[in-house]
């Protein structure tokens, strides 16, 4: 595992606090620029409630079992990606049916496609686990209908798997509530805890620079970096890894890293929890197992063992991954171009150019009231103090550019 816990001096503090300014910022820009837009979301939350309406309404054969749809996935989590070009937005939702028995699980998913294909206003297409709507251009929802599962307890369900031939072992709800627990722990910053033993014991030479911030969980972020990592490499290929896997295992490592570490950046926690993600995969008898934390009977990668291919390509992207966050570390010192080379090369060209024009935008005004300036060693965003050791060689923006320009 990798843990952090050297100590340094203010001036080896201040500089990675730098650091983190210059790339949390810049980071945090480039998932906003890959969520979804809230008319989208509400569009797509409009539809699957009118699905849900029709579901139950009069004359439909699954009236008699109260289907509720609720979400599940990236929308519950709070870590959707606009797709590529190339690909779909995709809304997974659960059709939660209230039955006390096992029924044939093939059959509730021929009555949600029969009851939809009746309105005759849907483009519809039968998945393994569920039924997909399509929207034309915009997104399409898959529809997996679920039962409770009585064995497991209140909010364990079973849902249709027609490659396995039965009901599976799930339960989105309580990994959602374990998923956002994790995401408001935050790691053990070196940078931090000196500024505030500086602050308790009153001797802070300067202003302190505010800790860069994600706008969302820093979980959710790096969440939403490795998805767009992984969508640009594999273009919506079917064997691509999948986000469940992508989600539990950096959410177990990150859960990890916030208990056990203390990181001189908030670049290189993210590192940290990208690396080690592999080190969270359940062993048992030669197969490598990705557990719902909340339902270990749910295997995320279940398909691992039909189609030990898909383990191989997962391995494969996450060692990429991994170089990825270790040439961004790298490319600080070596000027912006080679930063905005590897970020873009990592979340597309113009994903990155609109997000730095925003942090350009966001900086004119410090920079002209002379609060930040750039460090005359390696070109990185610090605080204009001359009482600071790192302060002596900070000079101020005379004019402002465009990132990378």
């Amino acid at each position: 595992m990798i843990t952090t816990t050297k100590q340094f001096d203010d001036a080896t503090a201040r500089l990675n606090q730098s650091l983190d300014h210059e790339l949390v910022g810049l980071l945090d820009l480039i998932c906003q620029e890959l969520e979804i837009t809230e008319a989208m979301f509400k569009l797509a939350e409009e539809r699957y409630m009118n699905i849900a309406e029709y579901l139950g309404g009069n004359g439909s054969p699954l009236a008699m079992y109260k289907p509720v749809i609720h979400p599940q996935g990236s929308i519950n989590t709070g870590t959707t990606v606009k797709p590529p070009q190339s690909c779909e937005f995709d809304v997974d939702v659960i059709c939660q049916l209230v039955i006390s028995e096992r029924a044939p699980q093939q059959a509730f998913l021929d009555m949600v496609y029969n009851r939809l294909a009746q309105r005759g206003i849907y483009t519809l297409k039968r998945m393994n686990r569920c039924v997909r709507v399509q929207y034309e251009s915009e997104f399409h929802i898959d529809i997996t209908p679920g039962i409770p599962d009585l064995d497991q307890g209140p909010e364990n369900i079973l849902v249709t798997d027609k490659e396995l031939g039965k009901w599976k072992e799930s339960n989105p709800k309580d990994y959602c509530k374990w998923f956002k627990a994790v995401g408001r722990l935050q790691p053990a910053l070196m940078y931090e805890l000196l500024a505030n033993e500086r602050l308790t014991a009153k001797a802070a030479q300067a202003e302190p620079l505010p800790a860069p911030q994600f706008s969302k969980p820093v979980l959710n972020r790096v969440i939403q970096l490795l998805k767009r990592h992984r969508d640009l490499i594999y273009e919506g290929h079917k064997d691509a890894p999948i986000s469940a896997i992508i989600s539990t295992l950096a959410g177990l490592s990150y859960q990890y890293h916030v208990r056990h570490g203390r990181f001189t950046s908030r670049v290189e926690f993210l590192k940290a929890v990208v690396t080690d993600m592999p080190q969270f995969i359940t062993r048992v008898n030669g197969d490598e197992l990705a557990p719902n934390p909340r339902n270990p009977l749910e295997n995320y990668a279940d398909k691992w063992q039909t189609k030990p291919h898909r383990r191989r390509i997962f391995h494969e992207w996450h060692a990429q991954a991994v170089t990825h966050f270790e040439e961004l570390l790298d490319s600080i010192g070596k000027g912006k171009q080679a930063l905005f080379e590897s970020l873009s090369n990592a979340y597309g060209d113009s994903v990155v150019k609109a997000a730095s024009t925003r942090q350009a935008q966001a900086r004119r005004a410090l920079s002209e009231n002379r609060a930040i300036g750039v460090t005359r060693d390696t070109g990185i965003i610090a605080p204009i103090v001359g009482t600071y050791s790192l302060g002596q060689s900070v000079v101020p923006v005379k004019k402002h550019t465009n990132f990378g320009s």
